[in-house]
Formats: C-alpha cells, sequence, structure tokens
C-alpha cells in the first residue's frame, strides 16, 4: 500500500493533474493541431509523459499553496487541509476523465503526431534570428528510424544512468542531517504528529502561535507542512519521507525537466538531448564545493524548499520561456501555476521567480512585438505580488 500511494503521490496525481492543465490550455487557446487537444489520456511519447508529470507537480504545489495560506492564518486543522488537497486533486484528475470523453464524443483529434521534439504534449521547434515568433519555428525530423537504440545512443545512456542513480543512492543509503531540519522537518513532524500548522515553537514544544520568529516566511512559503501532507499519504514518517523517499524522486524530475530543456535546444535530437542531462549530471558531482552552490542543495538536502526551487523550479522556468520563444505563447499560461508552485516551496521565490520572470518577460515582448503575451505573463507575476503582500501584512 505504502508503494501503491507513493505511486499516486509522485507519479499518478502529478501526470492527471499536468494532463488537465495542458489540455484545458488548448482549449482555452483554440491550439488543435498541436497535440493540446488530443482525446486521450495515455501519452504518446517519453517526453510528453514527462512534461506531464513536471506540469502536474508544479499544479499540486500551486493548489497546496492557495488552500494551506488562508487556512495556517486562520490557524486552522492540518486535517481540514490534507482532505481539501486531495478533493482537488481528484477532482482535477475527474475532471479531465470527463474533458477528455467529450472531446472524443465530439471527435476532436490531433492533426499531426508528436513529432521528435514534442515537449508538454506539444511541439518544439528552434529559436531562429526572427525572435519567438510562431512563423518562425521549425520542428525537425527524428534523427532516425524508431527501432532499438544504435551503440552511440546506449552509450550516452550509460554515461547518463550511472552519476543520476549514484546520486539516488547516496539519498537512499546516505544521512545527512542538517541544521534547518530543526525547523523545517521538525515542523513537518509536528504537523503530522499533532495536526498543528506553524503554530509550535519547534525547539521547545510550545504553542507560539504565528509571530515565531522566521514563521512569517513559512507561511507564504508553507514547505513544511507539504512534507507532512507527503508523510501523510504514503503512510511514512515525515522525517524518512523527507530525507529517503522525496530526494530521488525529486532528482529524477530534475534531471527530467533538463532533459526537456535539451530537447527544446537540440530540436528533438535524442541523442544531444540525452548528452546535455548528462553533462548536468557530471556538472552535479564536481561543483559542489560551495554550500550556497545549486550543486550542494542538490546532492545533499533536495528536500528543502530552496533546494527544491533550485533543482526544479529555476529549469522549468527556463524551459517554459523557451518554449514561448519557440513560439508556443499560448504556454505562457503555464506561468501562473508555476510562480505560484514556486511561492509554495520557497519564500525566496516571491523575489527571486518574480525578477527572473519580469526580465525574461520583458525580453519575450520586445522580441515579439505583440501585445497578446501580455496578459499571460502579467497573470504569471500576480502570485509574487499576492504574496509579498500577504508576507508584509503579517511580518
Amino acid at each position: 500500500m505504502t508503494v501503491l500511494m507513493c505511486l499516486v503521490f509522485f507519479l499518478i496525481f502529478p501526470y492527471f493533474c499536468g494532463k488537465a492543465l495542458l489540455v484545458w490550455i488548448g482549449l482555452l487557446t483554440k491550439q488543435s493541431g498541436t497535440g493540446a487537444l488530443s482525446p486521450r489520456i495515455l501519452p504518446a511519447s517519453a517526453a510528453e509523459a514527462l512534461g506531464s508529470v513536471l506540469a502536474g507537480t508544479v499544479v499540486l504545489w500551486a493548489v497546496f499553496e492557495v488552500l494551506a495560506v488562508p487556512l495556517i492564518l486562520k490557524e486552522a486543522s492540518f486535517s481540514v487541509l490534507r482532505v481539501l488537497w486531495l478533493a482537488v486533486a481528484a477532482g482535477i484528475c475527474v475532471l479531465l476523465i470527463v474533458t477528455v470523453l467529450i472531446l472524443k464524443k465530439r471527435g476532436a483529434r490531433t492533426t499531426v503526431p508528436a513529432p521528435a521534439g514534442n515537449v508538454f504534449g506539444l511541439n518544439g521547434g528552434k529559436i531562429t534570428s526572427n525572435g519567438p515568433s510562431s512563423a518562425s519555428v521549425s520542428v525537425s525530423e527524428p534523427e532516425r528510424k524508431p527501432g532499438s537504440p544504435d551503440f552511440v545512443t546506449l552509450l550516452i545512456l550509460i554515461l547518463l544512468a550511472v552519476p543520476v542513480l549514484l546520486q539516488c543512492m547516496q539519498y537512499i543509503n546516505g544521512m545527512h542531517i542538517d541544521w534547518d531540519d530543526t525547523r523545517f522537518v521538525a515542523h513537518a513532524v509536528e504537523t503530522w504528529s499533532h495536526g498543528t500548522m506553524l503554530t509550535v515553537n519547534p525547539a521547545t514544544g510550545a504553542y507560539a502561535g504565528l509571530n515565531y520568529g522566521d514563521v512569517a516566511k513559512d507561511i507564504v512559503a508553507p514547505w513544511p507542512v507539504y512534507l507532512a501532507l507527503g508523510g501523510w499519504m504514503t503512510g511514512i514518517h515525515p522525517a524518512v519521507f523527507a530525507h529517503t523517499v522525496l530526494p530521488p524522486v525529486y532528482l529524477l524530475l530534475m534531471y527530467a525537466a533538463y532533459w526537456l530543456i535539451g530537447r527544446t535546444l537540440f530540436s528533438g535530437s535524442l541523442n544531444k538531448s540525452l548528452l546535455f542531462t548528462a553533462l548536468i549530471a557530471f556538472v552535479m558531482l564536481f561543483f559542489g564545493g560551495n554550500t550556497r552552490s545549486a550543486a550542494d542543495f542538490t546532492l545533499v538536502r533536495i528536500w528543502q524548499g530552496k533546494a527544491v526551487l533550485a533543482a526544479i523550479g529555476i529549469p522549468l522556468l527556463f524551459l517554459v520561456f523557451l518554449l514561448i520563444a519557440n513560439g508556443k505563447r499560448h504556454l505562457a499560461w503555464l506561468l501562473l501555476p508555476l510562480n505560484l508552485g514556486c511561492c509554495m516551496v520557497s519564500s525566496m521565490s516571491v523575489v527571486l521567480i518574480g525578477v527572473a520572470m519580469g526580465i525574461l518577460a520583458l525580453y519575450l515582448l520586445i522580441c515579439a512585438r505583440t501585445w497578446r503575451l501580455l496578459p499571460p505573463l502579467l497573470a504569471g507575476g500576480l502570485p509574487t505580488v499576492v504574496m509579498g503582500l500577504v508576507y508584509m501584512s503579517i511580518k
């Protein structure tokens, strides 16, 4: 049962929620012929499957943020939050099935099969000197016919698998105790054990309300409560869940994000995208000398919210903007749940993601020379403003 619930929490819920988001964005923006309106639930390619899981993970983060912040401010019970989150996640899955059935009934069909550059279930392409215009996007043909991988591909897969598996085994077999655990994991255990959310001093166990030191940051970024949710969903103690179960899964999600970035940069080339991901894996192994580096956060304490932001949130932000620059402008609506989800994992996202999104948005608006991108870009920046105001009001 524990394994089944881990699959539900890390794979099934994220895939269905991500697929639902992409299908609904396709419907609302009328992106027929891009794979977004495909009347199917199962993915057509590995890229579409991984893209849906990543998008769904962000959606579930965003849903948790919307539900958790007001409930924490009301000092509600954790049981209320977990039931509401579970109901919303299950509801999204049901709505996806209903949407697909309606599309099938109406005879909706994709006009082209998923090409090699397919990312998020939508076609990838190349950035050209003409800027992010749909007319400047080209989709490359697959490098070779489908079949068993050739020797070069197998060699690159081995080069990728070795460092990734070593990093996963390091978390599974090793143990790192970080000072930040005295707050993050302590709050998660307190929430899981007694149902309180950020109202207890993790050092003394005494009631402290919502004004205890750094807890103001955790209210707008309730990552410790999310760890408690994961422990409750899977039936695993939150300390074990945070240190042993979550890290290898999120490491694989990080490399999935980098692989999708590689497929987009190299127009669907399998060998180049795998080699790009393998290079990232080796860089992570040898650039962790500084305790503040992304590699150190990734390989030592990825269960902490700021490390999740560095490992998954920022690469996904780059991937979404890369796809928008490739002509998939409707994917700009992904920025809203992405920013909201990143605000949930770390309070520094309120500033960091907002600034990064503003810079990239300015670049896209200048290159695209159209105001059609403005509404989704402004919507994407709303979580930064709202959560910033919430933090200032309680600080």
